[in-house]
């Protein structure tokens, strides 16, 4: 079996909802039959909800889906859309009244780019779900939570580059799979893994296709973004390898450098970068392998998502995307 994305390794769903006109969404991941979860929060602006059941110290020891989300903080509203339709389908945690959905979530900051009055709500859960239970293929670019994401705003939004949603996946002989799916909204730029050099950004000015180099800007002392304007990348790892919450959460540590790699500066604070990693199937499905190597196919695979959410985005909202953009200091 070979994966590309989350939505290939059995015990995973995805679904997404795009309101393409407002330039904003909400993405599903769900786990029908649970996932053990661990995650790690990276920056200090972050918006999210039931982190607590991810820790290993929480009674709840597997959570049923992740609700990633435009409109800050006010898109944590979409999770209860998501958290109903799980309901419906008899997927939660047994109480003795109902089974509870366990629904973690975190959002990105698009009001700029869109009409910011237009903010991901339950119902847009509610749709984003019924997508991942259907079943629906994998996609990236434009869609769901990336609807309205861009890359390099500390010259102003106008100067940003388009990012997206992106997805990643690895696998190997004897079965493991390791996929990741990225939003990608930071401060800071891109870097492409093959040159070092920003291929999504900061440009020189609305109208350019140069990038500056964001990192460049604040050494040289350019304040690193408007304390209004809040950004972030967020990321879903998940994996079939037979782990506890302890070394899920090891897992989404080292899958979050690859975040340090490629985004330049990472993790400001103005950034509130999220990464889950989740664990899934039953226990006969799962594969027994060392933690260290999930790790270090988890930081690969989320660094390839995270050039997919570039490459695969389209220009909106009057920014460009990565394609025919200059690297800062190249000759047009």
């Amino acid at each position: 079996m070979t994966t590309t994305s989350l939505a290939d390794i059995p015990g995973i769903r995805v679904g997404h909802v795009t309101d393409e006109r407002a330039l904003t969404g909400c993405t599903a991941i769900v786990f029908p039959e649970g996932g053990v979860a661990g995650h790690v929060v990276c920056g200090v602006a972050s918006g999210s909800r039931e982190l607590a059941a991810l820790t290993p110290r929480h009674l709840v020891e597997r959570i049923h889906g992740i609700c990633l989300s435009g409109g800050s903080a006010f898109g944590l509203a979409a999770a209860a859309g998501v958290m109903r339709r799980l309901e419906v389908a008899g997927i939660g945690h047994v109480t003795v009244r109902a089974k509870v959905p366990i629904v973690a979530g975190a959002v990105v900051y698009d009001l700029n780019l869109g009409d910011g009055g237009v903010r991901p709500d339950e119902a847009m859960g509610e749709t984003a779900a019924d997508a991942a239970l259907a079943g629906a293929p994998a996609a990236s670019g434009n869609i769901g939570a990336g609807a309205g994401v861009c890359a390099g705003k500390i010259l102003g939004p106008a100067c940003a580059t388009k990012t997206g949603l992106g997805n990643a996946g690895l696998s190997t002989e004897e079965g493991l799979l390791v996929a990741a799916l990225a939003v990608v909204n930071p401060v800071g730029d891109v870097l492409d893994p093959t040159t070092g050099c920003a291929m999504a950004g900061a440009r020189r000015g609305p109208a350019s296709d140069e990038l500056v180099g964001t990192a460049s800007l604040i050494r040289a002392g350019a304040r690193c973004a408007p304390l209004d304007d809040h950004h972030t990348t967020l990321a879903v790892v998940g994996t079939n390898a037979a782990l506890t919450r302890v070394e899920a959460a090891w897992v989404a540590e080292q899958a979050a450098v690859a975040i340090a790699r490629l985004i330049d500066p990472p993790f400001t604070r103005h950034d509130g970068d999220v990464v889950f990693c989740v664990s899934v199937g039953a226990a006969e499905g799962r594969v027994a392998v060392d933690v260290h190597r999930v790790g270090l196919l988890a930081r690969d695979a989320l660094a390839a998502a995270i050039v997919n959410a570039c490459r695969s985005a389209a220009p909106a909202g009057g920014l460009p995307s990565c394609h025919g953009l200059r690297p800062p200091g190249a000759r047009a």
